[in-house]
């Protein structure tokens, strides 16, 4: 097996769409409640997975982290349900490539379960998947014309919280869920077409929303447009360019300098050095971290 920081060189070397999915917060959240849990480290696990490096899991962990075989069956068991399977998924229905094993029954299940699942993480992520969200997204419109007013009905069954604040619908005390959000919108401007004045006024105006700090009242917002882009589709496209069309909001990408990588001094500085080009939390500076302790 190739070393770590080669791994690393390898990861740094994919599309950055692939990158971009293992690096995903929700990603890094469970890799670090494994970790946790089992006081080992993952994150090479991930980077030679993502290189095509790992062609059996418990066994990458016996040698990996030296554990015995029972206890990295059961690590890896978890660890394949909950976190590589859901990855292959996900990058199977990013995927364009007319040839991939993931048929257009698969895509439609997997769009709708992301909307009435985990829309709020859409919502706060990066803007290369959310771009290629979109274009899959796409693709299945085209595909079935109505298949919008699924996306919608998934939407409004979505439960997950997105803002904290005390949030009133009806006169009681609800969860400031994706499906509150629509019913008190619809609740204040009616279930017609709307424009930007109208999302504004009740953004800036609406008893619930005038709560919210910075952060939540643009997750809301992003929420509403993702709504009218859905539900008035193709109208809500109307006056922009096929090439601008979008259903969930995204902003336009900072295009980050070729990342350099040094090799000076020992072995320590040089991994020193590594992890610097990389950032804070990333899943390539989690990984040298991990070797730089080594050494400790």
């Amino acid at each position: 097996m190739i070393y770590l920081e080669d791994a690393i060189k390898k990861f740094s070397q994919l599309p950055v769409l692939i990158q971009a999915v293992f690096n995903e917060p929700e990603t890094i959240a469970k890799l670090q409640y494994f970790e946790e849990k089992y006081k080992i480290s993952l994150v090479s696990l991930l980077v030679y997975t993502a290189i095509n490096e790992v062609s059996d899991v418990k066994e990458f962990l016996v040698a990996d982290q030296s554990l015995n075989q029972e206890k990295a069956k059961l690590i890896a068991g978890e660890v394949e349900t909950e976190i590589l399977t859901p990855l292959l998924e996900r990058l199977n229905f990013l995927s364009d490539d007319a040839e991939k094993n993931y048929s257009l029954a698969q895509e439609r299940h997997y769009a709708l379960d992301l909307f009435e699942k985990s829309l709020g993480g859409l919502l706060r992520g990066e803007t290369i998947i959310n771009e290629a969200i979109n274009l899959r997204l796409f693709y299945l419109l085209a595909k079935d014309f109505d298949f919008n007013k699924n996306l919608e009905n998934a939407i409004f069954e979505n439960k997950e919280k997105i803002t904290t604040k005390e949030f009133i619908l009806e006169g009681k005390a609800h969860s400031g869920s994706v499906s509150n959000w629509l019913k008190d919108f619809i609740k204040a401007n009616g279930s017609e077409n709307f424009d930007s004045v109208s999302l504004s006024h009740f953004i800036a105006n609406s008893t619930n929303a005038k709560k919210l700090n910075q952060e939540e009242k643009d997750l809301v917002r992003k929420l509403l447009l993702t709504y009218r882009n859905l539900k008035f589709f193709p109208e809500s496209m109307a006056d922009m360019p096929v090439e601008q069309w979008e259903i969930i909001p995204v902003e336009k990408m900072n295009v980050t300098p070729e990342k350099r990588v040094k090799r000076e001094g020992d072995r320590l500085d040089e991994l020193k050095e590594i992890a610097s080009q990389y950032p804070e939390g990333s899943l390539e500076r989690k990984a040298i971290e991990e070797e730089i302790k080594k050494f400790k």
